[in-house]
């Protein structure tokens, strides 16, 4: 298990996070805490160095997504815990086999919670293993304590940590707010044990299987886990529906992040007790998600046309408007715009963006094959291919830059065909005329802004027209130290 935010914002991450105040600490959070203190002094080491797993209930292992990858969940072998105290009481492991291993026939709603001890790897490196199995014992002793008051189950341990299930989302965040507070005790009676812990809760339908359960729900909540920052608790829009309002806890929203796995933004709030979230909190680090693309590499900087972009883009997003073609003479710019678009475009389409240059063809029929090479996708027996690319387009979503399409508009019924049978395809084309189809929102590119010989007072002042801007970034890439 990495270390979570450590990773994702840099060795200092921690630091820059908010901390939530210790004031207003549950009595039961204290006495959690004291379950620490004993632990100080004890030489169980268990299983809990390193990232072994291990369960809340004997001989029972959870099903717990790592932050790294969707497809990396594992089961492994229980580690002995007889030496840790539990501050509630142990159900036997008859019942929890019944409970918890045995496949149920549906599904239903669960809330998961995951947390996760930020900086363990490099706690474990300073100080040694032992240290570590101590701070893992206190982790363990204390998440088992206070979910179980709250109504919730450990289901599976990991040294640095916990996947968590309630049947209430209620019940979920204020277990997950008295955890953050007994963690806070816990460091104030002890800081060589810094439990500085981030949260994240998701609730959906989950099947219970041998050893836990599988669902979304898990994914998404390991995924917030691992963009919250010490002492966060960060939950999904779903959590917060179920939830609704709760006395004394206040939800602050933290705007939508694109994480790794998912194939739409995700809006995050953050969830602390009432006056706790300090005001002015930072952006959320988002984990990039990589889509596929061709696009060049633009080696010179782009000059101006801020506002044209976001509205071409714009247009490009909207669902009922499927075809953009962007018109003008030749020389205007058309193409580096369109790059521009497409480029900021990325994030917006799972399946891609991906630019044709149709400036070399001199017939309409090769504009199939060309958009096919692009995409990879290869002619099928007994299929043309434009009923291929159909088929192998119509479940994608996916943005096509097709450019110079002036001189082969006879390859306009392709497109409406592909726009036809492809229900989030999306078409940017750039030419000097429309193409006249029923999808298009025809978009007019006009020359960068000129001077007004009226209004300018000094050689400085030019620089702020885009014609000029361009001008001059072009003649001191041919010459050193160009001024006007």
């Amino acid at each position: 298990m990495t270390d979570g935010a450590a990773d994702i914002n840099g060795a200092s991450a921690d630091s820059k996070r908010p901390r939530l105040s210790s004031a207003s600490v549950s009595e039961p959070a204290r006495v959690q805490a004291g379950t620490c203190r004993r632990l100080r002094g004890g030489t169980n080491t268990g299983s809990l160095q390193g990232v072994k797993v291990a369960s809340a209930d004997p001989g029972i292992t959870g099903v717990m997504p790592t932050m790294l990858d969707d497809d990396d969940i594992s089961t492994a072998k229980p580690a002995d815990r007889s030496s840790i105290p539990y501050p509630r009481e142990r159900r036997s492991p008859e019942d929890a086999v019944r409970e918890l291993a045995e496949p149920a026939a549906g599904s239903s709603v669960r809330t998961f919670l995951i947390a996760d001890v930020r900086g363990y790897t490099r706690f474990t490196n300073d100080h040694g293993d032992e240290a570590a199995a101590r701070l893992a014992d206190c982790f363990a002793a204390l998440c088992e304590g206070v979910v179980g008051e709250h109504g919730g189950r450990v289901i599976e341990l990991r040294g640095d940590e916990a996947l968590c299930v309630f049947d209430s989302s209620r019940d979920a965040l204020r277990g997950a707010v008295a955890l953050q507070a007994a963690f806070m005790q816990a460091v104030a009676d002890d800081p060589a044990l810094p439990l500085n812990v981030g949260m994240g809760l998701d609730a959906g339908e989950a099947i219970p299987v041998r050893g836990g359960y599988r669902g979304g729900a898990l994914n998404l909540a390991a995924r917030l886990c691992s963009i919250a920052g010490g002492g966060e608790i960060l939950a999904s829009e779903g959590v917060i529906h179920l939830a609704r309002k709760m006395d004394g806890l206040a939800f602050v929203d933290r705007g939508q992040v694109t994480l790794n796995g998912l194939t739409a933004p995700v809006r995050v709030l953050q969830i602390a007790r009432e006056g706790d979230i300090p005001a002015g909190l930072p952006p959320l680090q988002p984990i990039l998600v990589t889509h596929p693309t061709n696009l060049p590499d633009d080696s010179t900087l782009f000059v101006g046309r801020e506002e044209e972009i976001a509205a071409i883009a714009g247009l490009v997003r909207d669902p009922h408007i499927r075809l953009v073609t962007l018109t003008g003479p030749g020389g205007t710019g058309k193409t580096r715009l369109a790059l521009r678009v497409g480029n900021t475009l990325l994030y917006d389409f799972q399946d891609g963006v991906f630019f044709c240059d149709l400036a070399s063809l001199t017939d309409a029929s090769l504009v199939a094959s060309t958009i096919a090479g692009v995409l990879g996708v290869k002619e099928e027996g007994g299929q043309d291919l434009t009923g291929t690319l159909t088929e192998q387009l119509k479940a994608k979503h996916l943005l096509l830059v097709l450019d110079n399409f002036e001189h082969l508009l006879d390859a306009g019924h392709l497109v409406a065909h592909l726009l036809d049978g492809c229900r989030d395809l999306h078409v940017l084309v750039t030419s000097r005329i429309p193409l006249h189809l029923s999808w298009e929102q025809e978009h007019s590119v006009p020359p960068l802004s000129l001077p007004d010989a009226h209004r300018v007072r000094d050689a400085a002042s030019l620089s702020q027209y885009e014609s000029v801007a361009l001008f001059i970034q072009r003649a001191r890439a041919a010459k050193d130290g160009f001024t006007l």
